[in-house]
C-alpha cells in the first residue's frame, strides 16, 4: 500500500469514527420524541370534592387532542400523549342533559379516537356512557376556561413513559 493510500484510508477511518461517535450520541441523547401516559385525580378548590363525571384532554405538540374519561372515583388516565409540552382541558356537562354525553372544546382536526390516531372521517369516536344515578345526583358545573383549548390555565410537560397529574380546579 502506498503513503497516498494509507493516508485516504486513515482519514476515511477516521470520518467513520466520528461518525459512529456521533450516531452514539444522538441514541444516548434521544431526540426528543415518544409518548407518554398521564394519570390522576380531578378535583374541584372551591367545592372541596372530586370532579366525578367529564372528560379529561391533553393536546400535545402535535395538536392532536387525546382524551379520558373521569371516573366515578374521580380519576383520568390518558395515553399516548406526545412527550413534551401539553395543554389540558376539562370538561364536565351537565348529565341530566339531554344525551348526558361528555366532550371537550375541540376541532374533529384535533380529536384522535383512540388517542393513537384520528378516527376515520364520520365515524363517532365512542357511545356516550350511560350516567349512574349517582353522578345525576352529585354533579356540580365547572368553568368552561377549562373546556377551552385557548382558554385553559392547566399544562404541563408529558414525559416518555408513565407521568401523574392531579388537576386541581378553582
Amino acid at each position: 500500500m502506498t503513503e497516498t493510500t494509507s493516508s485516504r484510508v486513515n482519514s476515511t477511518l477516521k470520518r467513520l469514527r466520528w461518525l459512529g461517535l456521533l450516531v452514539l450520541l444522538t441514541t444516548v441523547v434521544g431526540c426528543g420524541g415518544g409518548f407518554g401516559s398521564v394519570t390522576g385525580t380531578v378535583q374541584s378548590k372551591s367545592k372541596g370534592k372530586k370532579v366525578i363525571w367529564g372528560t379529561v384532554t391533553f393536546i400535545g405538540k402535535d395538536g392532536v387532542a387525546r382524551p379520558g374519561m373521569i371516573t366515578l372515583e374521580g380519576t383520568y388516565k390518558v395515553n399516548g400523549v406526545p412527550v413534551g409540552p401539553a395543554k389540558i382541558l376539562v370538561s364536565s356537562e351537565d348529565p341530566r342533559a339531554s344525551g348526558g354525553g361528555v366532550k371537550a372544546n375541540v376541532s374533529p382536526r384535533q380529536r384522535a379516537g383512540d388517542g393513537t390516531r384520528p378516527p376515520p372521517p364520520g365515524e363517532a369516536t365512542e357511545t356516550p356512557p350511560e350516567v349512574p344515578e349517582a353522578v345525576k345526583k352529585s354533579w356540580f358545573p365547572i368553568s368552561e376556561k377549562y373546556s377551552s383549548p385557548d382558554k385553559t390555565p392547566l399544562s404541563t410537560t408529558v414525559n416518555k413513559g408513565e407521568n401523574t397529574y392531579d388537576i386541581i380546579l378553582d
